[in-house]
């Protein structure tokens, strides 16, 4: 289990806090998590952990985790024949009308012009490099 007690964060590790949640969101499984129950594995408060992931990384760590699973999503399209609506699914996405606005809205497209495009032309996507395992 993921969110097992012995993945709360300690203070005195030697990483940061920000790296450590970084490295976590390489995991596919951690990126269907809840942002609230990342933010329950630190001993600080909420707003310290947005205000330093923010500072760190330019975004929300919600924003971050939503583009990851967008990057993902843009690549399992590319690479498998799984249907959009599972796709957004697997990924923790509730709505797919909310998964198609907030996908056209990164990519210029619906996912289903990008799929026809990228299924034609793969040769003018750049694939991603995900780590899944870990």
């Amino acid at each position: 289990n993921i969110l097992s007690s012995n993945t709360i964060y300690s203070l005195s590790n030697n990483k940061d806090m920000v790296d450590d949640i970084l490295e976590k969101l390489r995991n596919y499984s951690y990126l269907t998590i809840p942002v609230q129950k990342i933010y329950e594995q630190y001993p600080c408060c909420t707003s310290t952990i947005i205000k330093k992931f923010k500072q760190r990384t330019g975004t929300t760590l919600v924003r971050f985790q939503t583009n990851l699973r967008l990057d993902l999503a843009a690549r399992l399209m590319r690479e498998t024949n799984n249907s959009i609506e599972q796709i957004a699914s697997d990924l923790g996405f509730l709505s797919t009308s909310h998964f198609f606005e907030i996908f056209k809205e990164r990519y210029g497209q619906t996912p289903n012009a990008y799929r026809r495009i990228a299924k034609t032309h793969p040769e003018d996507y750049e694939f991603l490099q995900l780590d899944s395992e870990s």
